[in-house]
């Protein structure tokens, strides 16, 4: 069992990091892979970066490898080769320390009726990393939502690191919403360098559309790996090859250790933003937590006790507040918001998310991806039940282009953005003149505030489809 120690991440307690990366999976067509990156290390950090990109096969070997360089621009929008079924990893490499070894990009996955993003979930370790152990090999990964019906399939996407993994048995666990539960073992071959693999719990559970009896459930799987993050992605595809969507999973909590939160104010919460759109949005806790009795409430829901099932329950613009009846609450309680469209024939988006607490410090630059052709919205809420409300606040916009190095700021007034003082939703259209938005391809934005305690999503739409994710 590995210790997940979230003060540690809090304080960037990584090691010495001369590299940073993310890897991502590339699926066949029709499916468009991209990869959205900033120059943030500049505009953020002040760092210069050499940026190396490795496109590779499913069984590891690579396709093509290329330098990106930010010439004349502060984003670049990455595509695949054409016809690559496989993965991208992405290496920042720099003679300064980088802190933190991800690198913070957004992967967008266009299908024909659907879109889909997700920022870095996975990474291959630095021979720093493993020298100085500061990795986690033992992989027991949970937060995987199953959706398996007569016209979707689950699957989940493993990367290998830069080194052989041997065969070795796998364990997959599934539950429905009754709370029944199976599980098994299986032989995963040995992988190569670089090697991705994909993992269908259909392919090994009997008649898992009939157990799941057309509700959702949620899977964990437990494997080793030695040179690669354990993170998993996490997709949900159409038979039809027509949608697909994405988030990650997470650790199995009620078999990794986390720290537990030891101050005087001993809830967690969980804001559910303001969509100014109809939307039905649902919260999801998962499964896999520290052993414990809890309840969620609110101020539209009764104190409710967690099961310990998958547990889904549809919200509004509201404060979720988690306590734990039998011991200190956990610094980690993995949760998720879902957006489902009205047509029920539409996969819905997963966002994977978590519990805010008193011992989380203040975050006071946020930056993430906008796109004006799928219709995206900045949406921005405060957690207010520990950093009070943002009254009067400053945020310093700024916006980021492909067409060009000139950085774009403006600063708005919270006051005048919120309507309720604790939720607000940008569209740059608003804002900015047009000759300012890059209609046709992705651009960066970034929001500074001496606030500490907003936390910001985006979204993105096609037709029926959203996808929704939160900022860096």
């Amino acid at each position: 069992m590995s210790k997940i120690n979230q003060q540690d991440n809090y304080k960037n307690n990584f090691g010495y990091c001369l590299r940073s990366s993310s890897i991502f999976f590339i699926p066949p067509e029709p499916v468009k892979t991209s990869f959205i990156l900033s120059d943030y290390w500049k505009f953020k950090n002040n760092l210069e970066v050499v940026l190396i990109a490795n496109f590779r096969n499913m069984d590891g070997s690579l396709v093509k490898r290329e330098k990106i360089k930010f010439i004349d621009k502060i984003v670049v929008e990455l595509e695949c080769p054409l016809g690559l079924f496989g993965s991208c990893e992405i290496e920042a490499f720099s003679n300064q320390d980088l802190k933190i070894p991800y690198s913070a990009i957004m992967a967008v996955y266009e299908s024909q009726e659907s879109i889909s993003m997700v920022h870095s979930y996975s990474r291959v370790y630095s021979r720093l990393e493993i020298e100085d152990e500061k990795i986690i090999v033992d992989g027991k990964e949970g937060c995987w939502t199953l959706r398996d019906d007569n016209n979707v399939e689950s699957f989940a996407v493993l990367h290998n690191g830069f080194s052989t993994l041997k065969e070795q048995e796998i364990q997959i666990t599934v539950r429905n919403y009754k709370g029944e539960k199976r599980s098994l073992k299986f032989r995963l071959k040995e992988l190569k360098p670089y090697e991705t693999y994909l993992v269908y719990p259909n392919l090994y559970f009997e008649n898992l559309t009939e157990f799941l009896d057309g509700q959702e459930g949620s899977a964990s799987i437990n494997f080793l790996l030695e040179t690669s993050f354990t993170r998993l992605l996490v997709c949900w595809q159409t038979k039809n090859k027509k949608e697909m969507q994405v988030t990650h999973s997470n650790f199995n909590y009620s078999l990794h250790e986390t720290d537990l939160i030891d101050c005087e104010y001993k809830y967690g919460h969980m804001v559910i933003p303001y969509f100014e759109d109809s939307k039905d949005l649902y919260a999801m806790v998962y499964p896999e937590k520290h052993p414990g009795n809890y309840i969620v409430s609110s101020h539209n829901i009764k104190p409710k006790y967690i099961s310990e099932n998958l547990e889904i329950f549809k919200v509004n613009n509201q404060n979720l507040k988690f306590e734990r009846q039998d011991g200190k609450l956990p610094s980690r309680i993995v949760t998720a918001l879902k957006i489902a469209s009205k047509k029920k024939s539409v996969l819905p988006c997963e966002c994977s998310l978590g519990i805010f607490h008193k011992n989380r410090p203040e975050k006071k630059f946020h930056w993430g991806i906008y796109s004006q052709k799928f219709k995206s919205k900045i949406i921005i809420t405060a957690i207010a039940d520990i950093y009070g409300k943002p009254k009067n606040t400053n945020l310093c916009l700024r916006i980021y282009s492909q067409k060009t190095t000139s950085i774009i700021e403006l600063n708005l007034n919270w006051d005048q953005i919120s309507k309720d003082e604790v939720n607000a939703s940008i569209d740059l259209l608003k804002y900015y003149k047009k000759s300012n938005i890059d209609f046709d391809n992705f651009m960066y934005f970034s929001i500074f505030s001496h606030y500490g305690g907003f936390f910001i999503y985006t979204t993105s739409e096609k037709g029926d489809s959203i996808s929704l994710e939160h900022s860096f």
